[in-house]
């Protein structure tokens, strides 16, 4: 029996979540205000699948006003001082929102169009803000607040939706204030820390080609997320209180059972594992859809609905992942990750509105719907994409190190290790990305040899199968031109 499984291995795993969470306050889950807000405002706290045409208006002012600031941030920088600048507007922005919404913004068309501008153009750097404060985090405390704010998020709008509409957007003219003092108090506890070390601008090796493909399938399976929130007549389904409550349920459930088994028990998850679970639940949710019976309609809305939530974990630990490794301006990754995911979304929201809705119609979009996922799914499962460097590596190895099966010695194992390499007095190690066209694995195995561990410890630090190892040392050793650990340790140390 595992380790994990006893007692032991269980005290090992709440030591390994208190040691994450050591020094948090709860300044740290506080883009949870932004979630509330975002659900407040523009999903009516998810009573519905989706808002009405006043969210997609949001949705693409967003666009606009997100794209334009790109481009202004490539061409002249990001200086802390437009910054602070676009924090004030943001935060005054997103509250005069919830005011014109409860004022009844409806009444007249100038005050709708101006709510939405103030709500889509506020958003862009209210939520984005906060990828300042996840930039100074460690890998697993940057999982951590992320998964707790999602979770929280979720049942403050679980709790909202129960209760009257004005409640709602009474709370969500205080949610922009709220986060931003608690921005403020997030990075005064960590202004001492300092995210240059881990800034390698690894990423700035890799073929646009990657980046294209990513995106590219990021778009396509949103512009399903989409359509499936329109499905099938083109309006949002309103969700019953019990599915309500499930998809917010589900939400928290997830959230914990992520953060207990990768920061708790050391069970990392790689990045295409995660995208095939979103790429299964969305596929299964359309499956349901299609009875078009009321059953189906709210399983296969609701699933939608998840993988939507979910979705925001992923692409933000994605933004904060790449940005922590790239060359440039480390808020751009945010900037068109987001982009692509709200564009993608609500073209396909505004592409199933359009629709005449016919029998015939919708079934040739259910045919479609699950035609784009398969090629999203080629798009984004592709054999080493990013080549340079596995995307999630830092909390992969974070995860390897920390985990409580880490203080547990297999002696069968112990005694197959040979001795640990010690580096060369003044040697560094060379890039083996560059130098001989390793890999982000084939590097990390290499590595490991070269401390002098077993195929098989390496197998079990990354999660590997020993045949998987085998065959990544066979490559590496043959991208390298070595025939044996003497001559591999020698070209590692640039002799």
């Amino acid at each position: 029996m595992s380790d994990q499984n006893t007692p032991m291995g269980q005290s090992s795993a709440s030591a390994q979540l208190r040691a994450v969470a050591a020094g948090m306050t709860g300044s740290f889950f506080g883009l949870a205000a932004i979630r509330v807000w975002i659900q407040c405002v523009k999903y009516r706290t998810y009573t519905f699948t989706d808002g009405d045409g006043f969210s997609l208006a949001i949705n693409l002012i967003f666009c606009v006003f997100a794209a334009v600031l790109l481009a202004y941030v490539a061409k002249r920088g990001f200086p802390q001082q437009l910054r602070t600048v676009l924090a004030w507007y943001s935060v005054t922005a997103m509250s005069l929102t919830g005011v014109l919404m409860f004022l009844g913004y409806d009444s007249f068309r100038g005050l709708g169009i101006l709510t939405c501008t103030l709500a889509g153009t506020g958003l862009v750097w209210g939520a984005g803000s906060w990828m300042e404060f996840y930039l100074k985090l460690q890998a697993r405390e940057a999982l951590f607040c992320a998964l707790v704010s999602l979770a929280l998020g979720a049942l403050g709008a679980m709790v909202l939706g129960l209760l009257p509409g004005y409640v709602s957007i009474m709370v969500s003219i205080v949610m922009p204030t709220l986060s931003f003092v608690l921005l403020r108090q997030a990075l005064a506890s960590v202004e001492n820390k300092s995210e240059e070390s881990s800034l390698d601008g690894v990423y700035g090796s890799e073929p646009r080609i990657t980046w294209v493909r990513l995106l590219a399938g990021l778009a396509l399976f949103e512009f399903v997320v989409g359509i499936g929130r329109g499905f099938p007549f083109g309006e949002a389904f309103q969700l019953a209180p019990g599915f309500q409550i499930a998809h917010q349920l589900a939400v928290v459930a997830l959230s914990a059972l992520a953060i207990w088994l990768v920061l708790g028990r050391g069970r990392f998850i790689r990045y295409s594992a995660l995208w095939r679970i979103e790429v299964v639940l969305v596929a299964a949710s359309v499956v349901a859809s299609a009875s078009l019976g009321w059953w189906g309609l709210s399983i296969g809305s609701t699933g939608i609905t998840l993988a939507n939530s979910l979705m925001l974990a992923l692409l933000w630990y994605t933004a904060y992942d790449v940005g922590r490794h790239y060359p440039g301006n480390r808020f751009v990754p945010l900037g068109v990750i987001w982009l692509v995911y709200t564009l993608g979304r609500e073209v396909g929201r505004a592409f199933v509105l359009v629709l005449p809705p016919t029998s015939a119609i919708v079934s040739l979009l259910e045919v479609f719907m699950l035609l784009l996922v398969s090629l999203s799914i080629a798009l984004l499962f592709g054999a080493n994409v990013p080549r340079t460097r596995e995307l999630f590596a830092s909390l992969r190895k974070a995860v390897a190190s920390a985990s409580p099966a880490a203080d547990f010695t297999d002696p069968a194992v112990a005694a197959d290790s040979t001795a640990p390499s010690s580096a060369p007095l003044g040697r560094t190690p060379v890039n083996l990305i560059v130098r001989y066209g390793l890999t982000q694995r084939e590097a990390e195995v290499v590595e490991a040899l070269v401390q002098g561990k077993s195929k098989a410890q390496i197998a079990q630090d990354l999660f590997l199968s020993e045949n998987t190892v085998r065959g990544y040392v066979k490559n590496a050793y043959a991208k390298m031109d070595v025939h044996s650990k003497t001559q591999l340790r020698e070209k590692y140390w640039g002799r």
